[in-house]
């Protein structure tokens, strides 16, 4: 059923049953990324602001067929978020910094708050 999913004005439909609504919004000021959120087939929202296509998917696939734990993919997936927000900020402060020494501290920081993003990814697709 998870392979039947279309693609229409900023929403994808699952097997008629869910709609993952694809929605613009900044991670901080000047940078944006894509959002999910879970409605089910009369509109009313499920979850909101799924940082992750991934765990959206996985979240559809565990209300459907009951094997995945849904709570567990999106605490994971708020982790993904905050991780996210970090090196974005990072990032941005990195630009701003003159000192050699900060800045390369700042960088560091923002490396490994994109090290844990990736182990949190890698979490959630090994409960897919």
């Amino acid at each position: 059923e998870l392979s039947t999913a279309t693609f229409k004005d900023n929403s994808i439909s699952v097997a008629g049953k869910y709609n993952i609504q694809l929605a613009e919004r900044n991670v901080i000021p000047g940078v944006k990324k894509t959002f999910y959120n879970i409605v089910d087939q009369h509109n009313n929202a499920l979850y909101e602001d799924i940082a992750l296509f991934e765990s959206a998917m996985g979240i559809i696939k565990g209300l459907m067929f009951n094997k995945i734990d849904v709570d567990k993919i999106v605490t994971l997936d708020e982790r993904y978020a905050s991780h996210l927000s970090e090196a974005a900020m990072y990032k941005h402060k990195s630009r701003t910094i003159k000192e050699a020494y900060r800045k390369d501290v700042v960088i560091a920081k923002q490396g490994n708050a994109i090290s844990k993003m990736a182990q949190i990814k890698k979490q959630i697709k090994t409960l897919l």
